[in-house]
């Protein structure tokens, strides 16, 4: 019986996923010199899902993303917004006290899913917690003021033996935060499938 209930939860997560790779790239966003994509994929119900390659923690596990969900999209787009409110806030405030170094949590819950290569294999984590951080950092007589987005660590759904430390994403600037939230706004995620596929273009 346990044998039969883990090929079924196998199963079901290879129907889950296996629409990742009708991907189609939106956008993307750099950081740290480094490009990442931001892909859309629309599943039979015609719901989309955003896969939002981020920056790997893990040494070994570099590989992998935020899934955002179209029923978990506004939750997500109202955490970004409420992180760039709050970030605008803590930058004067740290300013106004002379604040050089800190780590300091936001307020701001929001919860997506992602998934991540594991050796050769992708693997999925179904709920992922994601915290927003506020960093203030002296570096080289220059301070740095970055709003952090991470995922924490992330542990397979279907083999727990196999967990990474997860993913982040930066921004340094409140135009940067921004920007991403234009690069994912429903307005563009629109205009994007209204365009026409290449099938239909070459008929």
């Amino acid at each position: 019986m346990k044998h039969l209930l883990k090929c079924l939860v196998i199963v079901t997560f290879i129907g889950l996923y296996s629409r990742s790779f009708s991907q189609k790239l939106l956008d993307t966003y750099t950081f740290a010199s480094k490009d990442y994509d931001i892909s859309i994929s629309k599943d039979k119900k015609g719901k989309f899902t955003l896969w939002i390659d981020a920056y790997g923690l893990d040494a070994l596990h570099k590989t992998g993303s935020l899934m955002v969900r179209e029923k978990a999209y506004p939750d997500f787009l109202s955490a970004l917004e409420k992180a760039k409110v709050k970030y605008d806030e803590w930058i004067v405030t740290a300013k106004d006290n002379n604040v050089t170094d800190l780590n300091k949590e936001m307020p701001i819950k929001c919860t997506v899913e992602a998934y991540f290569m594991y050796g050769s294999d992708w693997h999925f984590q179904s709920f992922a917690p994601i915290t927003f951080k506020f960093i203030v950092m002296d570096f080289k007589d220059e301070l740095y003021y970055s709003c952090l987005i991470s995922t924490g660590k992330l542990k397979s759904s279907t083999n727990e033996y196999m967990e990474i430390d997860g993913f982040m994403l930066s921004f340094d600037s409140s135009a940067s935060i921004s920007t991403f939230i234009e690069k994912i706004s429903y307005a563009k995620i629109t205009d994007f499938f209204k365009k026409p596929s290449e099938e239909d273009l070459f008929k």
